[in-house]
């Protein structure tokens, strides 16, 4: 795509499923040491405890609160315990959290209180993390199958710009 070959961008790919235990199981014991070579990983649970930075953007909007929150205690099992290790990324949110009224009939969006409140509360333990929120609205249309559908009149889209880093 970017004209890379194995040698300019050793960067390996993982397709799977992130709440398939069988990909990644976030209870299994940390491993211990240094990360494997990243050419010999197959499983995220291999780099348990060994990502220092994640991007994870356009992704938690798409799952109802409950997996949200699953989604976020899996990505904090990935990340590094060292300070400064960070996830990070945007994705649809609204003022208030709740079901957004618009287009997106099933879209939960959680507000930056519920998010901070989630990662500081729910999936660490408080003082571990610091996170920041930036909400903006947009006025984007919105794409599905193909084709650009506006939001219905009067429906307003926001998007949470926001990381977690520990401390």
């Amino acid at each position: 795509m970017f004209r890379t070959t194995p040698e300019t961008y050793p960067v390996k790919f993982l397709a799977g499923d992130a709440f398939d235990d069988t990909h990644f199981s976030p209870t299994a014991q940390a491993p211990s040491g240094p990360p494997p070579p990243v050419a010999l990983v197959n499983t995220l649970t291999e780099l348990r405890g060994h990502i220092s930075v994640i991007h994870a953007s356009s992704l938690f909007h798409l799952f109802d609160e409950e997996k949200q929150l699953e989604l976020g205690r899996r990505l904090a099992a990935l990340l590094d315990p060292r300070p400064g290790s960070i996830i990070f990324g945007s994705h649809g949110a609204m003022p208030v959290k709740g079901q957004h009224p618009g287009t997106f009939t099933k879209m939960f969006c959680h507000s930056p209180e519920s998010w901070t409140q989630m990662w500081e509360e729910q999936v660490f333990e408080k003082g571990q993390v610091r996170v920041n929120t930036i909400l903006k609205e947009s006025n984007r249309v919105v794409e599905r199958r193909e084709r650009a559908v506006p939001l219905e009149e009067g429906a307003r889209f926001y998007w949470l710009a926001w990381s977690v880093e520990r401390l």
